[in-house]
């Protein structure tokens, strides 16, 4: 009898031990959750800029030129890419980050449209976690190496511009098609749209530059989106001759596959499409 009693309790405790076992930590709050790792807690929330310090301790303030691309929104993604916008939500940087295994460093590469480094960035974490984010940057490393700014985030809830910042800087577009008002194909090498037939090269720092399909730099200068991403304004100077440039166009599409504009000319209206390319700016 003694022995039965045995096998019964132990039966028990065992399916007593299966049923624990099998609870999920979500139906269990006494098991505690498996912390985030640096790169959820990074991803999982914009940050805003509150405040910055020199590396004598003193206050910044965030408006300083000298901030300038280090301060403002700033959007991580789950996919190692990142985004930075001014307050005036201006797109001012992105490119891709890297964290080390201990979580206390990353790296920040900013990057132009064709992918390659403008700048790499070593920061140092000295707070990261779900109450805030704090680093260490320092500009410039080469120059200046003791020169470093103390800058501490929040968490926001301020969603990242979608009037198309990212999508345009992010890529390098070559002219594909022209369409005139009625619809119809135009061909690029037709006169009237010829000026209008290039490589682009949107910087997210708001600098622009286009060349010819010989690779020769024909116009530079500064890009701007509207807030609500209907129209893109371009003001610069052409390259040979140094005259004033200015082209104000109405966004059409804006995505990932496709760019295309309206643009009104003394030749006539016209839609200029624009597609993704793999090319590096010449030099």
């Amino acid at each position: 009898m003694r022995i039965i009693k045995k096998l019964c309790y132990l039966v028990v405790a065992i399916t007593v031990s299966a049923t624990i076992a099998s609870c999920s930590k979500k139906d269990n709050p006494f098991i505690p959750e498996d912390p985030l790792t640096a790169e959820q807690i990074l991803s999982s929330t914009p940050w805003v800029t509150t405040h910055v310090k020199d590396s004598s301790g003193t206050e910044i303030p965030l408006d300083d030129p000298r901030l300038n691309g280090f301060v403002g929104f700033v959007y991580f993604r789950s996919d190692a890419s990142f985004a930075l916008y001014g307050a005036d939500k201006i797109l001012k940087a992105l490119g891709k980050y890297s964290i080390d295994a201990e979580g206390k460093k990353m790296d920040m590469k900013n990057l132009g449209p064709d992918g390659s480094e403008i700048i790499n960035h070593m920061i140092n974490f000295t707070q990261l976690d779900q109450d805030g984010l704090v680093y260490t940057i320092t500009p410039d490393p080469v120059a200046a190496p003791d020169v470093f700014y103390l800058i501490s985030l929040k968490r926001t809830v301020e969603a990242e511009p979608a009037n198309g910042q990212y999508v345009l800087a992010s890529k390098v577009w070559k002219t594909t098609g022209a369409k005139d008002e009625d619809g119809n194909d135009v061909a690029l090498d037709d006169p009237k749209v010829a000026d209008l037939v290039e490589y682009s090269f949107y910087k997210a720092n708001g600098d622009f530059t286009i060349f010819g399909f010989n690779d020769v730099l024909k116009i530079s200068g500064k890009w701007a989106l509207s807030a609500d991403g209907k129209n893109a304004v371009l003001n610069g100077a052409i390259v040979d001759t140094g005259i004033a440039f200015k082209r104000d166009v109405q966004v059409m599409t804006l995505n990932n596959d496709e760019f295309t504009y309206k643009i009104f000319t003394n030749n006539g209206t016209f839609n200029i499409i624009n597609t993704p390319v793999d090319k590096t700016e010449p030099k």
